[in-house]
């Protein structure tokens, strides 16, 4: 059964264009990102899943947590919150 994750980004304000120019960096497919109109530092990016499986196999291969972590040395917490 298909299954949709939704990932939250808060980025610093002043740095969301910054944010947008490089945020293919964060997936590896490619991403799409809302963004809230009354909150201009605030995103959204869904992602579709074959299943709970596929799920589990994506986040294996994929660690998101690690990659925060280096894009906060990269950036010294200027531009995630």
């Amino acid at each position: 059964m298909p299954i949709w994750t939704v990932d939250t980004w808060k980025i610093r304000s002043g740095a969301e264009s910054h944010f947008l120019q490089h945020c293919s960096a964060l997936s590896p497919e490619p991403l799409t990102l809302f963004r809230d109109l009354e909150k201009p530092g605030l995103f959204w990016s869904p992602a579709g899943w074959e299943s709970r499986d596929t799920l589990k196999n994506g986040e294996e291969a994929f660690d998101i947590t690690l990659l925060c972590s280096s894009l906060r040395k990269m950036y010294s917490n200027t531009l995630l919150t």
